[in-house]
């Protein structure tokens, strides 16, 4: 008798786990992780923490970085892939360093061959950078102590880091002269020296003329597998891609003179915040156009190795994503194994800002056939009452996408997709960014200072 009452209610429960399993959709917040899908991490009780950027290890842990003490500490968190802290990294899976100024935190982090977390950002209004070993602890091989900071003009801020093959890291950001903000690169070696191979002494400023502003608060870079960098980025409000030879000057192989900007709407400010390159060397560059006043809207774009449009994509080679009225802001992009292509941010919900994922299909057309979402238009918003924003999105070791967005505390979420996934905010590995294809990328930067 007990036996036919346990095989009744062993054949009840998986019952109701293949009814829960068939009625899930791509898309669908993923409950079996954290609480409702998310991980909440709160560093400092007593003040605000922001997290920017994850990555993910070989192993499948995931690695977040950002702010905390009210954006006066880098702050550096290692989960699980369960979304459990790491009690191997750093004090009980998080790191805190403060580096002596009053506003400082990280908005890129890589990871090279090693297994060394580089973590990039801002101590006031210069560049920083801190080398951790994969336990958490200062790497004092770089830069005598672990640390080194930059100081090139009045303002000077970091928006994202990657590792090219050599292990060398490369950190892109813009740089404030009093007339004019430029994007600006520097590479460094492993011991933390500037590589006097690029560009001048290892820096690289590119100017885009006096008074014009060279971003709207994002950059991405990735890295090809021969090394060549390319950039996305806004050039005084027009959507720019640039392609760099490896030591810092322009490809003229790519659009003749190594930079192409493109249009999406006539007489709007654009702004590319995220680049992922493809398996084929293709580039998957996104970010978000803005037409009108309080009307924002996702854009991507595919450009063909020798930087021209690829008109299989969509047909011209872009789309725009409008999730309705008000300005949605884009923020980073992945890239599946199957070539969908996964783009979240910020977007206008109700009464303040939701998470908004939306999934294109190889071609460039929406996703839309009922497989990704329940709204039967490729898109996915979640309201978690705040001002909330898929700032950085990854596939993790169990082929779901994960993303981290806006709030008082860290915060990571995890959304089903069948699929498995690379071209990640970060690598499962070296590098920064796509494993799907050749080099390294990483995941849209952004920076504190906005």
């Amino acid at each position: 008798m007990r036996r036919y009452v346990f095989h009744s209610i062993l054949l009840s429960f998986l019952s109701l786990t293949l009814i829960t399993a068939l009625h899930a959709v791509e898309g669908d917040v993923d409950t079996s992780f954290g609480t409702d899908g998310r991980v909440t991490t709160d560093i400092d009780n007593s003040s605000k923490d922001d997290g920017l950027e994850i990555i993910r290890q070989s192993d499948g842990k995931v690695i977040a970085v950002g702010a905390t003490s009210d954006r006066n500490d880098f702050a550096t968190i290692r989960y699980n892939s369960d979304g459990s802290l790491d009690d191997t990294f750093g004090i009980n899976g998080i790191r805190v360093e403060d580096l002596g100024s009053n506003f400082e935190g990280a908005s890129g982090v890589a990871i090279d061959s090693n297994g060394n977390i580089i973590v990039a950002g801002n101590k006031d209004a210069d560049f920083a950078i801190i080398r951790y070993k994969s336990n958490g602890s200062l790497d004092d091989s770089f830069d005598t102590n672990g640390t080194l900071t930059a100081n090139l003009t009045i303002q000077d801020i970091i928006f994202d880091v990657a590792i090219d093959e050599d292990d060398k890291i490369v950190i892109l950001g813009t740089t404030f002269n009093g007339n004019e903000q430029d994007i600006t690169l520097q590479r460094y070696n492993t011991d933390g020296t500037l590589d006097n191979t690029f560009g001048t002494m290892g820096t690289r400023i590119i100017p885009f003329g006096m008074g014009k502003v060279a971003s709207l608060g994002f950059e991405s870079l990735a890295i090809q597998s021969d090394g060549k960098i390319v950039i996305v980025c806004s050039n005084d409000g027009l959507f720019t891609v640039i392609r760099l030879n490896t030591d810092g000057s322009f490809d003229n192989s790519f659009d003749t003179d190594g930079m192409n900007t493109t249009t999406f709407n006539s007489n709007s400010i654009e702004t590319g915040t995220s680049v992922k390159l493809q398996s084929d060397g293709k580039i998957i560059a996104a970010g978000d156009s803005q037409p009108n006043a309080g009307d924002r809207d996702f854009v991507i774009a595919r450009f063909n190795t020798d930087g021209s449009l690829d008109d299989t994509f969509n047909t011209s080679g872009k789309n725009i994503t409008d999730f309705g009225n008000g300005d949605d802001f884009l923020s980073s992009v992945a890239i599946q194994d199957n070539g969908k292509i996964i783009a979240g941010g910020g977007v206008a919900g109700a009464s303040d800002r939701d998470i908004g994922l939306v999934r294109y299909n190889s071609d460039g057309s929406l996703d839309n056939q009922a497989t990704f979402g329940s709204n039967g238009d490729a898109t996915v918003t979640t309201d978690l009452g705040s001002n909330d924003n898929a700032l950085s999105i990854l596939f993790d070791a169990e082929q779901l996408l994960v993303l981290i967005g806006g709030s008082e505390d860290f915060v990571l979420g995890r959304y089903i997709t069948t699929e498995s996934g690379s071209g990640s905010g970060g690598s499962s590995g070296s590098g920064t960014g796509s494993t799907t294809g050749s080099g390294s990328s990483s995941s849209g930067g952004c920076s504190l200072i906005r």
